[in-house]
């Protein structure tokens, strides 16, 4: 299964999300590769410190490279049980192109009025067009996108105002989804990430693991997400 994380705006933790999601999966014994799309080389420099601390402790390796373009993802997949792809924070052929590819979209949303803007955009823009190019050129394999509500500062009536938005936004999308799983906006996130971690490693009784855990859970149930060696296929409840 290839899962693409898209914003065409920087800063809605779309990084932090995709290796969360790395580090847990590879706990659970998942072969995985981690591909950063992004110049920024923000989830590659992860992965480097990924393979310093897989070294000195004992937590599971992760495989992760920088491409310039996303061509042969799929080939470089077939190798994995999941691939998960960083893109750049930015509308480019690069971008849609790993759109695509995937079978799963994630789009995160930053808590904040602008990022819904740049959100509006990116459903628009990016993740409708791909949805209709793929039920043209591959019917048989319906490209899905999840909203993750991100950095989420508090359960106030603002949160209930911008979920209500996206709900609008998607209604008339059935392969669009606001995923009931939100993350916030917490230390816990930075910590993990400065050593190359996930916060499920770095601290597993916390808010912030048991976020990353709800929201796995949630694709998996949603889109059948692989989360053990023996699940691979993609099938949409």
């Amino acid at each position: 299964m290839i899962i693409c994380a898209a914003t065409e705006k920087g800063g809605p933790g779309k990084s932090t999300l995709i290796t969360n999601l790395a580090a847990t999966l590879a706990a659970r014994g998942m072969r995985v590769l981690l591909v950063d799309l992004d110049p920024q080389r923000t989830a590659r420099t992860w992965g480097l410190m990924r393979q310093q601390a897989a070294e000195q402790e004992n937590i599971p390796a992760i495989e992760s490279i920088y491409l310039e373009g996303p061509q042969i993802i799929p080939k470089l997949a077939m190798d994995y049980d999941i691939t998960l792809i960083d893109t750049s924070a930015r509308d480019d052929e690069t971008t849609r192109e790993a759109v695509l590819i995937s079978d799963l979209v994630l789009v995160a949303l930053a808590f904040g009025g602008p990022d819904f803007i740049h959100l509006e955009h990116t459903i628009k823009q990016i993740i409708r067009k791909a949805i209709r190019h793929r039920q043209f050129d591959q019917p048989e394999r319906p490209l899905h996108a999840g909203i993750v509500m991100n950095k989420v500062r508090s359960r106030s009536t603002m949160v209930r105002e911008i979920r209500k938005r996206c709900e609008d936004l998607i209604a008339e999308d059935d392969q669009i989804a606001l995923l009931k799983s939100d993350c916030a906006q917490r230390d816990d996130y930075i910590g993990a990430f400065l050593q190359g971690l996930g916060v499920e490693e770095y601290a597993p009784r916390d808010k912030a693991a048991g976020e990353i855990r709800m929201l796995i859970n949630e694709l998996s149930k949603r889109y059948q997400m692989p989360t053990s060696p023996q699940t691979s296929h993609l099938r949409i409840h």
